[in-house]
């Protein structure tokens, strides 16, 4: 059933010093005689309707203040984040990865044997996971593949950089976030993949703190804490860490030998982490509509290109009484519908 969406307007007066713009200006009693402020403009709908999307919005000005300001209330330009947008803290992954066969076993000039298969190993991560490291566990969670965004080397026996692979856009600000290697192989060869060398980065605006990663040496460290789950436990994957100081900072991922692994699910999960926060993204953008020696600015309009509510606000720079500079923010919610 198509939406309806009925328009109401709330202009609300504010006024505040300049130099204060962090906060929102306060609220001004116009019948206030014992209040210095003196306003002297004003902003509303030129016409009180809901608008369709594409449709241009006017909007009707009074006064000739020094400057005006234009937030439109859409993405990126919402007055109240002008200061900072809350965002979660970013993620990202790095490490290498090998096709961990040799020519002689894999041999390129096969025809029958294809490309390096690739798509037997995937990358995933969840937000939901419980931390029930058990298949039915696994397969209740939910977990998105960013496998796409790797990059792989084209023959065998190559080790290179997947990443860095950028997870921010999926990190939820109170939600624990896993990652896991999935190995689901029908593959009769039995291809085995390296990984070397994962690291771990929560990313906190221009900061990245490492919270997981492997070091080689002797015995080396290991903060990860993976686990191993497999769809059929009596024929688990085989997944291997190098041996020795100078390689145990990488495994391998294979299937068991049984032909009844084939096509079965083995994983690779990572521990939990919990730190993901609330930090500030960029501050939103306003339109300067006016400049100090501007013409007085009668009217303006604005398109919209998608439904919604949206909380316009122009932001005017005046003198009060007292020759004193202050900001008046008019606030006026449009409502746009198909």
């Amino acid at each position: 059933m198509k939406k309806f969406f009925y328009l109401f307007l709330s202009i609300t007066l504010m006024a505040v010093a300049c130099g204060k713009n962090d906060n929102p200006p306060p609220v001004v009693d116009e019948d206030d005689d014992s209040d210095p402020t003196e306003v002297s403009f004003d902003a509303r709908l030129t016409e009180n309707k809901t608008f369709k999307v594409g449709e241009r919005v006017e909007f009707t000005l009074q006064g000739n203040p020094e400057s005006i300001d234009f937030f439109s209330g859409a993405e990126g330009h919402e007055y109240e984040y002008r200061a900072g947008t809350p965002m979660p803290s970013g993620m990202e992954l790095s490490f290498s990865i090998r096709f961990n066969l040799s020519a002689g076993s894999w041999p390129v000039d096969n025809p029958d044997w294809g490309p390096l298969p690739w798509d037997k190993i995937a990358l995933l991560v969840s937000t939901d996971f419980d931390g029930d490291y058990t298949f039915a566990g696994v397969s209740a969670a939910e977990w998105v593949d960013v496998t796409d965004r790797m990059t792989f080397p084209p023959i065998q026996a190559s080790t290179q950089p997947a990443g860095p692979i950028n997870l921010s856009d999926l990190t939820e600000i109170g939600k624990p976030f896993y990652f896991a290697f999935r190995l689901l192989d029908d593959h009769p060869k039995r291809p085995a993949f390296l990984i070397q060398k994962p690291e771990w980065y929560s990313i906190l605006g221009e900061d990245r703190e490492l919270i997981g990663y492997v070091q080689a040496g002797d015995p080396g460290e290991n903060t990860f804490n993976f686990q191993q789950v497999d769809e059929d436990p009596d024929y688990p994957a085989a997944i291997a860490w190098t041996a020795g100081p100078q390689y145990n900072d990488r495994f391998s991922m294979r299937r068991n030998t049984s032909a009844a692994s084939l096509g079965k699910q083995s994983w690779y999960i990572s521990k939990k982490f919990d730190g993901v926060q609330e930090i500030m993204g960029g501050g939103s953008v306003s339109i300067p509509i006016k400049s100090v020696g501007n013409e007085a600015l009668s009217r303006y309009s604005q398109t919209y290109q998608a439904p919604g509510t949206y909380h316009v606000y122009f932001v005017a720079t005046v003198l009060n009484e007292n020759g004193e500079r202050s900001e008046v923010a008019k606030n006026i919610t449009v409502v746009v519908e198909e």
